[in-house]
């Protein structure tokens, strides 16, 4: 009950659904709200089926762009099934109010709870009557990339099973909070939502709230520490406090106290890769980061790569591009 009031003040939907400068549909229609719903709103295809045939039925969707996530409001005045095909994104019901049922849990899902669908599940719920949520779309890609980068992961990550419905009271108030702060910040003119580089440190901020909502989405980071044997963590550790360093092999054996082999192996079982590949993959990741989040009027692609010891210029672009796919100069204009 807690979590619910401070959700409703902190969204401040008294005065309407979150987001409301930029509404996507506002109807008394069922068929029309399907039709705009999967024209303007849904990444992925929705199949829908009413469940009311009584009058004065209303549908209102407002949405939000954060970088690559969209966050959209919704009220539905109406009783409706909903179903989709496998989806290829990360898909979050947060109720502010009324029921969603998930049909694949058996389960209610109310204020305070939210429900966490991955890619390749099926959404299969039903939306009850005068029911207000929020619906979070978080692209695969984005997710899985700043899951590699921010915490030093090297290699496929293998997911646990992620859905289900998740208790917001247990951990989930930072990811509450940080959406009551976009919603608040939508309302604002000229709002920074619009600058590219607060947009994607937003979406980071939402990432980090889904993964300490989600038992499951901290131990899907946490597999991949356990899994390593001590010399490699320990090895780990050290590249990443002092990643702007050259470091060579001899200095991780060093640092371990295992042989060249021993450390060879480790990095070979647990992170698919060599100690040495392993350091310019995480070096290009964090270069990767700073030229998302800087501005080409303020600095240079040379200038941040030769901060982490890339001073060839030629082969600098070529190891980035064969990484991600695009040049570090594209990266920083975007």
């Amino acid at each position: 009950m807690e979590l619910k009031m401070n959700l409703l003040a902190l969204l401040d939907v008294h005065s309407g659904l979150p987001f409301e400068n930029n509404i996507i549909v506002n109807t008394n229609s069922f068929d029309e709200f399907q039709d705009r719903l999967n024209q303007r709103v849904a990444l992925e295809s929705r199949y829908f089926d009413s469940m009311d045939s009584s009058r004065g039925e209303s549908f209102k969707v407002t949405a939000q762009r954060v970088n690559t996530t969209r966050i959209s409001a919704c009220y539905h005045s109406a009783s409706f099934h909903v179903t989709s095909p496998p989806l290829e994104t990360y898909h979050v019901i947060i109720p502010i109010n009324g029921v969603v049922t998930s049909n694949h849990h058996h389960r209610e899902v109310v204020a305070g709870q939210s429900l966490f669908f991955t890619p390749n599940d099926t959404v299969d719920v039903v939306w009850g009557r005068d029911s207000m949520a929020l619906v979070l779309t978080v692209e695969m890609e984005s997710f899985l990339s700043y899951v590699k980068q921010q915490y030093s992961v090297i290699g496929e990550i293998t997911e646990p099973s992620l859905s289900g419905v998740v208790d917001l009271s247990q951990g989930g108030g930072s990811l509450v909070n940080i959406l009551a702060t976009i919603s608040r910040e939508s309302q604002v003119p000229s709002s920074s939502l619009n600058r590219s580089n607060v947009s994607r440190h937003l979406e980071h901020l939402l990432f980090e709230g889904l993964i300490f909502s989600h038992q499951g989405m901290k131990k899907m980071i946490d597999l991949d520490d356990r899994i390593k044997p001590a010399c490699v963590k320990r090895a780990i550790d050290y590249i990443v406090d002092n990643i702007h360093r050259d470091i060579s092999l001899a200095d991780l054996v060093k640092e371990t106290h295992v042989s060249k082999r021993t450390l060879e192996k480790g990095f070979s079982s647990s992170c698919q890769t060599s100690p040495m590949a392993y350091i310019r993959r995480l070096k290009l990741s964090r270069i990767r980061q700073e030229l998302m989040g800087s501005s080409p009027e303020k600095t240079t692609v040379s200038a941040i790569a030769e901060n982490y010891g890339f001073y060839h210029a030629s082969n600098f672009t070529a190891r980035y591009y064969q990484l991600f796919a695009e040049n570090p100069s594209e990266t920083l204009k975007k």
